[in-house]
């Protein structure tokens, strides 16, 4: 999807804080943000959702000479973390690593 204006990424956000349990779910759902998408999303999808939700993931970039599979750790830890990130917030709002 598109990037989320400013005032796109407030509305739903302050959205989600109306909700709980099945309702939210239905409401996230409203916008793609879904335990399947979290669960199956690429890692750029992942991150583009992170950005629209203000969810602030420090990157991890590998060295440019690390090795392929060093390369491919990192990247698999940084997916394993932004899908920790997303399901705080899909489940409770935690605004922990949330932009101001």
């Amino acid at each position: 999807g598109e990037p989320w204006s400013a005032e796109q990424r407030k509305n739903f956000v302050r959205g989600t804080t109306f909700y709980r349990g099945e309702a939210r779910e239905v409401y996230c759902a409203a916008a793609g943000f879904t335990k399947e998408f979290i669960e199956s999303g690429s890692l750029r999808e992942l991150l583009h959702a992170c950005a629209n939700l203000s969810i602030d993931t420090a990157p991890t970039t590998p060295p440019h000479n690390a090795s392929h599979a060093a390369a491919e750790k990192a990247r698999a830890e940084q997916k394993k973390t932004v899908r920790r990130m997303l399901w705080l917030f899909w489940c409770w709002n935690s605004r922990a690593g949330a932009k101001a």
